[in-house]
């Protein structure tokens, strides 16, 4: 709101100011020319947007054009085809009634005449679009089409078959692999089980021997103390000046020189079977043994490297296990200052790195 500025009291006339402070004339035009220029730009703008919108539109549509698929011209042509044939089904139906009612009467037979021409017709119209050049082209294209499809669906379905029985001969593979290797470890174990009944057996069979043997040379011995007291009785008996029968003492000799190479015979014997059972459990004791050493000795590699070493044989016939050996060597041909030469034997820590290493630390210790 703006208030009058000047006011002369003397004359009682009231002189109001209605403008602004800072209004001054010339800035009407100016303000008219920039209604002006904010109008066309307004009008440049919306025009612009127009123009967007529609080469938005222009370009929607030529998507949905290029994404739209047009229909296969194989289902019409088979439709086509099938109505043709079933017309002429319908021709021949009516030409066998006409064949077969000659006598009918001048209405129907022009009736069936008019139907068979309908008919006819229809067939004709079926069979233009066959006369069409774009139809056919672009059927033989869809035909094309479909055939190069159903090829690569056959060679799909050809190689998952051959795929699939590579699979069942690998799970039958490795099916009989692990039936193998069942089997080898059940063989290992009953063998086991085998050899250690053997050795109870042996055990028994060597307490048995060595007590028979045991038996034997006490028979020996008291055979011989018979015979020592038969002689000590025999003496006696001549510083008494009694008659001894030779004959008695004879036969008492024989008696006990049979019955000594009896026992000594059976004595030699036990002897022979002690022998070979030692062996025979010496040989067992060896081997159980040797076993052991061989499992300590690869609970050592374990413990050392990490890994049991493969054999020569086992790196030959899987690829895998070269690779991870080569790549294990491979490692120190390298000249940075990170890299270390390969050790001369074995490295042998100092503190006990594991629950095994500790194990053999305590054996060592006790």
């Amino acid at each position: 709101m703006y208030y009058p500025t000047n006011y002369n009291e003397s004359n009682g006339n009231v002189q109001q100011n209605l403008y602004p402070l800072n209004w001054n004339p010339s800035n009407v035009n100016l303000s008219d020319e920039a209604l002006n220029i904010s109008i066309e730009k307004r009008q440049e703008d919306q025009e612009q947007i127009e123009n967007f919108l529609k080469e938005t539109e222009g370009s929607s549509n030529i998507i949905d054009a290029k994404s739209f698929k047009k229909p296969s011209k194989i289902g019409e042509a088979r439709n086509s085809l099938i109505m043709i044939f079933q017309l002429n089904k319908n021709i021949e139906t009516i030409c066998t009634e006409l064949q077969c009612n000659i006598d009918i009467s001048v209405e129907e037979w022009q009736g069936k005449i008019e139907k068979c021409a309908t008919l006819k017709n229809q067939i004709l119209e079926a069979i233009e679009k066959f006369k069409d050049n774009t139809f056919l082209d672009q059927l033989k294209k869809d035909v094309e089409k479909r055939r190069k499809k159903r090829l690569r669906e056959q060679v799909k379905r050809r190689n998952w078959k051959v795929e699939k029985s590579l699979r069942v001969e690998r799970r039958a593979r490795l099916h009989a692999e692990a039936d193998s290797w069942l089997r080898r470890e059940q063989a290992v174990i009953e063998k086991e089980k085998q050899d250690e009944n053997l050795r109870k057996d042996a055990d028994m069979i060597l307490s048995d021997v060595r007590n028979k043997r045991n038996d034997a040379k006490k028979y020996l011995l008291i055979l011989q103390e018979l015979k020592n007291l038969r002689n000590v009785k025999t003496n006696i008996a001549k510083a008494r000046g009694e008659m001894i029968s030779t004959a008695a003492n004879e036969v008492f000799n024989n008696i006990i020189d049979k019955l000594s190479e009896q026992w000594s015979t059976l004595d030699r014997e036990y002897s022979i079977e002690e022998q070979g059972l030692k062996l025979m459990l010496k040989t067992d004791n060896e081997n159980l043994i040797e076993k052991q050493k061989k499992n300590v000795f690869d609970e050592w590699q374990n413990v050392l490297f990490g890994k049991k070493v493969l054999m020569p044989d086992q790196v030959q016939t899987d690829i895998a296990n070269l690779v991870m050996i080569r790549t294990a060597w491979d490692k120190y041909i390298n000249f940075d200052a990170d890299s270390s030469q390969i050790p001369i034997g074995w490295i042998i820590p100092k503190t006990p790195q594991s629950a095994a290493w500790q194990k053999y630390l305590k054996n060592d210790t006790s």
